[in-house]
């Protein structure tokens, strides 16, 4: 039912957007700036589209119930960067990344449990 509440071009602009985004973190991330790679999640261009239909189909409430869950869920994302901060010169790479994932993951569902 959600899928038939937006055209094929919405749903194919987000893919493009999804796209380049990975696109540009990939070219940077060859580049002598490839810190700034881990910068390009951060662009809210994704919170911008959600935002946006939020708004557009439902009410400022529920738009500020997701701004608030989004601010809340900085903290699983900040506990994730700090896990592979310290894991990931301890651990070979897949088990730093699976268990910051894994913290992000605990971290997380409380949030996700409590949106409902």
């Amino acid at each position: 039912y959600l899928l038939l509440r937006f055209s094929v071009m919405d749903i194919l602009l987000k893919v493009v957007i999804g796209g380049v985004v990975i696109l540009a973190i990939t070219l940077i991330a060859k580049t002598k700036s490839f810190a700034i790679a881990g910068l390009i999640p951060l662009i809210p261009i994704f919170a911008v589209i959600s935002h946006t239909i939020i708004y557009s189909e439902l009410n400022t409430v529920d738009l500020k119930k997701t701004i608030l869950i989004g601010i809340i869920s900085l903290i699983p994302y900040l506990a994730y960067l700090i896990s592979m901060y310290f894991t990931v010169d301890k651990l070979p790479f897949v088990k730093a990344l699976v268990l910051s994932l894994t913290v992000w993951t605990v971290l997380a569902s409380p949030i996700l449990l409590i949106q409902r």
